[in-house]
């Protein structure tokens, strides 16, 4: 397969939208659910830094969202990361690239946060030695938070 992954370019907009809309139902609870949607992709566009995976035709079949800011937060923090396609070694990709631009400017690590019944997105991070450092009760759920963090 034949894919590469960009920063986002404000002219990405409606295509990333488009995207999050798509995937952010794949969650559990979607996170339309939890936040005003429209609100979360322009906070996301206008404050993380968004790394996407397009194939060979430019469409985006993957993301990853995070805020990186050493200057204030020793960690960045890992908001969104999603694929349309699983096992296709997408998650991994995105995954390498945050690390490598976390890594330049100087962050610490890594956090993030998961479902404890997500187990793709537990994987991937096991794969790359994120570590459980927490818990989190979601009162909405009956699933509880894992909080990982990855230490450079």
């Amino acid at each position: 397969m034949e894919i590469s992954n960009f920063y986002y370019q404000p002219e990405d907009f409606e295509s990333f939208k488009n995207f999050i809309l798509k995937t952010e139902k794949e969650f559990n609870p979607p996170i339309s659910d939890r936040v005003n949607i429209d609100e979360y992709i322009n906070k996301l566009t206008n404050e993380a830094v968004i790394i996407l995976t397009k194939n060979k035709n430019h469409e985006i079949i993957g993301t990853a969202c995070f805020y990186c800011n050493p200057k204030d937060f020793e960690y960045a923090f890992l908001s969104y990361i999603a694929t349309t396609l699983n096992n296709q070694g997408i998650g991994s990709l995105l995954v390498n690239d945050m690390i490598a631009y976390c890594k330049k400017l100087g962050a610490k690590g890594i956090e993030t946060q998961t479902w404890e019944n997500n187990n793709n997105s537990l994987k991937l991070f096991n794969k790359f030695n994120f570590e459980i450092v927490g818990k989190k009760s979601n009162r909405s759920t009956e699933t509880n938070s894992i909080i990982l963090r990855l230490i450079f």
